[in-house]
């Protein structure tokens, strides 16, 4: 599995999917954590993406770091 972080507020589930769909059959749990206590201003959206095989993983890795979703890299 991968965790996917530096996930931009503009990004929908859709593109993730189809971003990591690519590589293979998949799951995504995509999270949204806001840090209330001493930065509310600051939202944090990250996902873990499961695939069946290993293989695929470190393909979407590979290919998929480092790339501009919806204004920043994602870092995997």
């Amino acid at each position: 599995s991968l965790f996917v972080a530096n996930i931009s507020k503009n990004v929908r589930m859709s593109e993730l999917e189809d971003a990591f769909d690519v590589f293979g059959k998949c799951n995504i749990r995509q999270n949204v954590r806001q840090h209330r206590l001493y930065f509310p201003f600051l939202i944090e959206i990250f996902a873990f993406v499961v695939y069946d095989d290993e293989r695929n993983a470190e393909d979407a890795m590979k290919e998929l770091k480092g790339k501009n979703m919806g204004g920043l890299e994602i870092a995997i």
